[in-house]
């Protein structure tokens, strides 16, 4: 049994050196619009990795509820959980 960062099982989907075969994920992307108006709030998303969904979300997060600007949202910490027992986090640095 083979296993990629964070503990998660490499599944046959990743060996796409067969025929027909794509990777299951590799960019996650987001827009966000106001109801009201129509009006483009956000565009934000995240490579490919096991990290893709939390690191998109805590970006929407922090633009969206605690009104941080693009460039403050992204640099800020993270944590991603894997359902491993463990959690990690991504300190941020000064920008």
């Amino acid at each position: 049994m083979s296993y990629r960062f964070y503990y998660t099982r490499y599944s046959d989907l990743f060996f796409l050196s067969r025929p027909f075969k794509r990777p299951q994920s590799s960019i996650s992307s987001s827009i966000a619009e106001d109801l009201h108006t129509g009006k483009l709030i956000m565009a934000t998303g995240s490579a490919g990795g096991s990290r893709i969904i939390t690191a998109t979300l805590q970006n929407l997060h922090h633009h969206l509820d605690q009104h941080m600007s693009a460039h403050e949202s992204v640099h800020q910490s993270r944590w991603h959980d894997q359902l491993s027992g463990t959690t990690y986090f991504e300190i941020a640095t000064p920008s």
